[in-house]
């Protein structure tokens, strides 16, 4: 159900958890900079891509990825946010992807 959720309709859950990009994936803005910090050039170029509400076509042809490429990356990315955020919710680094 987590996968399904982040890949494919990950805007409409995140929306309603109040963690969607607007709103940092639902990160504080320390975890939110920690977050950022950690990434690669090409994770940090995606998510500024998605932030700006660019289309995933223009995207992956921007980064030099397949369609495939690009959703594994995002994944990543909204699960590493949900990793933390959950961190902070449960107080425990770890979490069990219900």
């Amino acid at each position: 159900m987590i996968r399904f959720a982040l890949l494919h309709r990950w805007e409409l859950v995140h929306e309603w958890l109040e963690a969607d990009l607007t709103t940092n994936l639902g990160l504080t803005p320390q975890q939110w900079d920690t977050y950022i910090a950690q990434m690669d050039e090409k994770q940090r170029s995606l998510l500024e891509l998605k932030q700006q509400g660019q289309p995933d076509e223009k995207i992956a042809k921007t980064l030099g990825l397949s369609m495939a490429q690009l959703q594994k990356r995002w994944f990543k990315i909204l699960e590493q946010a949900w990793e933390i955020r959950n961190s902070l919710v449960s107080g425990s680094g770890a979490s069990t992807h219900e």
